[in-house]
């Protein structure tokens, strides 16, 4: 976290903001991820948002949204969570990449809020896009989150056709 937050100094110091604006969301992500602490991390994604949103540059600000959405998820506010998942996913120009991240988290929204079968709708088409760009990171987390939520309603033998996919 100290090498980003040497990053922001420096990027603000050469005005380099798309790095600027990509090292908070990156410091966000980490006070989420390493330290657990998503108040925190909420404050630096949303300058990172900002900063896209100034810039413009949308693949940004739809990796930004997402983010965001993944916090409120963590957070147990799927209501924001749900908003801003949409928002990102509204955004044309986001990434194959960023969208099957966001479609993820959509699912989870989904499972959290018990609409089991939304979950399995929004995990399945991360499959389909996890495939065509050949991330086998993402493909195992979906095909572990399906698994899952198929056992979650009892149906053991869909669950253990994805899980060992």
């Amino acid at each position: 976290m100290e090498s980003a937050l040497e990053g922001i100094t420096l990027g603000e110091k050469i005005q380099n903001n798309l790095s600027v604006g990509s090292l908070f969301w990156i410091l966000g992500a980490s006070y989420l991820i390493v330290k657990g602490e998503p108040d925190i991390a909420l404050k630096y994604t949303m300058k990172g948002l900002n900063i896209m949103e100034e810039l413009k540059y949308q693949n940004g600000i739809a990796i930004c949204l997402s983010f965001i959405s993944h916090i409120y998820l963590y957070k147990g506010d799927l209501y924001l969570a749900l908003e801003y998942c949409k928002k990102s996913l509204s955004n044309n120009e986001i990434s194959d990449n960023a969208k099957a991240i966001t479609l993820h988290t959509l699912g989870g929204i989904y499972r959290e809020n018990g609409e089991l079968q939304k979950a399995l709708k929004y995990y399945k088409q991360g499959i389909l896009l996890s495939e065509e760009l050949g991330n086998t990171t993402l493909l195992i987390a979906f095909l572990t989150r399906i698994g899952t939520t198929y056992r979650m309603v009892g149906n053991h033998e869909k669950a253990l056709k994805y899980i060992t996919r």
